[in-house]
């Protein structure tokens, strides 16, 4: 019995380790989303600003 809560325990820990990396991989994603996003509207609004 002991074993199987070891066992369990292991893949609960492997789990949320494996979730955290996913999250931070998809905050880093988003990030450089927002960044191009942002640099699109800039350069936009400036190429409108010198027409």
């Amino acid at each position: 019995m002991a074993q199987t809560y070891e066992d369990f325990s292991k893949f609960g820990k492997e789990f949320a380790d494996t979730g955290l990396k996913s999250f931070a991989s998809l905050t880093k994603g988003a990030q450089a989303i927002a960044t191009e996003a942002g640099e699109y509207t800039k350069k936009s609004f400036e190429a409108g600003s010198a027409a």
